[in-house]
């Protein structure tokens, strides 16, 4: 795995100058980049209704790679206090993670590799069973959304807006 964080900043005061105004003072930008490999997994080569059978080695099938870029654009402005001795801050940022919006698998299932499908309904075994339902169509959308694994793929690219507040 890598992971790669670069973050820049202006202090207070800093910057290019606009009409007068200093406005990227207390500003700051922050990406981070993760890349890995694929994690091991074992491949399941036993047939459906059959007994499990390990196919290849025991870890030895990997994941796809999966790459994750977030960056944040944040300032800070600060709240003089009156008779504290200490300033309070208010930190309002832009945060994008998934920036490219990439799908990344982080779950298969052992029997195919895939992370949308088992392999039930195209096998022998599934076919035999979807043919005996009331509605084969039914019965095999029916299954198809009961295995949608929403932790199989990465969530997609969003945005969050907010502020902290540190006294």
């Amino acid at each position: 795995a890598f992971k790669l964080n670069f973050d820049y900043r202006f202090g207070d005061g800093e910057g290019p100058e606009i009409l007068g105004m200093k406005p990227l003072a207390n500003m700051g930008f922050n990406m981070t980049n993760y890349a890995g490999s694929g994690t091991p997994f074992t491949q399941d080569g036993s047939p459906w209704g059959g007994r499990y059978q390990v196919k290849g080695a025991i870890n030895g099938s990997r994941l796809p790679w999966n790459n994750r870029t977030s960056i944040r654009i944040d300032k800070n402005f600060t709240i003089k206090s009156g008779g504290s001795s200490r300033d309070h801050f208010i930190n309002v940022y832009f945060y994008v993670q998934n920036v490219f919006d990439a799908q990344n698998v982080l779950g298969v299932y052992a029997r195919t590799g895939s992370p949308t499908d088992n392999g039930f309904l195209t096998s022998q075994f599934g076919q035999n069973l979807t043919s005996q339902a009331v509605s084969p169509e039914s019965y095999a959308m029916f299954y198809n959304m009961a295995i949608m694994n929403p932790d199989n793929i990465s969530l997609p690219r969003r945005f969050r807006i907010g502020f902290s507040y540190n006294f």
